[in-house]
């Protein structure tokens, strides 16, 4: 049950949120700057229009709280945060979702 509630989820992300995620997984431990960065280099390379930063920030905050995606800080007393695919939808992806 949960593992299809997750599904649904994943399908009424947008392409964007989907792209974040896959970003992720494919970079498990990437630091947001360098994830914002290699977002901007994918919707480049689709032709596809990336979202604000103030948005890309909003996207990631939804993606934690739904629990897609979990995250570290880099350091004690850091901003900068890395972020790993949550254990569900790793194995949604291999079951193929």
């Amino acid at each position: 049950m949960r593992q299809a509630s997750l599904s649904y989820r994943l399908k009424s992300l947008t392409e964007h949120h989907r792209l974040l995620c896959a970003i992720v997984q494919a970079q498990p431990g990437i630091v947001s700057s360098v994830l914002l960065e290699r977002y901007r280099q994918q919707c480049a390379s689709s032709g596809t229009e990336p979202v604000a930063a103030r948005t890309f920030l909003r996207y990631i905050s939804k993606l934690l709280r739904l629990g897609f995606l979990k995250e570290q800080p880099v350091a004690r007393k850091s901003r900068t945060r890395s972020f790993f695919v949550a254990e569900a939808l790793h194995d949604l992806a291999l079951n193929g979702g």
